[in-house]
């Protein structure tokens, strides 16, 4: 990978940087079609057997996960020359106090030409600096079940809880339960989460028993990952 894009997004997600009141959240979600709301073109057939395979990566890039997100998004770029290009798809997403929708088609070519389509749509901030997990989770809970081919969902945050009512937690709960129910989903790996959030996180992800795995930040194991999609089975399965 070039230099001029680990300095670029550095750039763009220093916590030095000055910005009052400014958070950015990227939820990535590397797949194969068969999921709503793709609207690339190069959609395939929806049946099992046809439909792309899917690894959804989810960044919290609010003011306190910040300063993980280049060493996450670099990783999501060489994450994804693992993963059989003939059959996987990428979707991109952002969120902070919501969810936006970055990308969604084919995989890139290469670490460059991924980071070349996000960085752009990575260099502005909402207005507002918060992080509300429980709608990102909301967004996976509809996204992974519909897909057909097989499926990884990643999410990098510190795991922000001390804000959060228990109303959001309960949210929280109903999206894990909806994702367990997802018979394709192979694994749910949560990244980075800070040590005094993981209780809490643990007993909100409960239902997804052995699907779900805490790793610190740059810790993926992205042959783990690979093996998940392309094999359709990781370590341990």
């Amino acid at each position: 990978m070039k230099k001029s894009y680990k300095r670029l997004l550095s750039e763009i997600f220093s916590p030095l940087r000055t910005r009052s009141s400014q958070a950015l959240a990227l939820v990535i979600t590397v797949g194969i079609g068969g999921c709503n709301s793709i609207t690339s073109e190069q959609q395939v057939p929806l049946t099992e057997t046809t439909a792309p395979d899917v690894l959804f990566e989810a960044i919290d890039t609010s003011a306190s996960n910040r300063a993980s997100v280049p060493v996450i998004t670099e990783e999501l770029a060489t994450t994804q020359l693992l993963l059989d290009e003939r059959n996987s798809w990428l979707t991109v997403f952002r969120f902070d106090r919501e969810t936006q929708e970055l990308y969604s088609g084919p995989l890139p070519n290469s670490d460059e030409a991924l980071l070349t389509e996000l960085t752009p749509k990575l260099s502005t901030f909402s207005a507002q600096d918060n992080t509300y997990l429980e709608k990102a989770f909301a967004v996976l809970a509809k996204r992974v079940p519909a897909c057909k081919g097989k499926s990884v969902a990643v999410v990098a945050t510190d795991g922000f809880c001390e804000g959060m009512t228990e109303k959001q937690h309960s949210s929280l709960k109903e999206s894990a339960k909806k994702l367990a129910a997802s018979l394709r989903l192979q694994a749910v790996f949560i990244e980075g989460a800070n040590p005094s959030n993981m209780a809490r996180l643990r007993a909100d992800f409960e239902s997804l028993g052995d699907k779900v795995q805490f790793v610190a930040v740059g810790g993926l194991n992205q042959n783990t990952i690979a093996q998940y999609l392309n094999t359709g089975g990781g370590e341990g399965k």
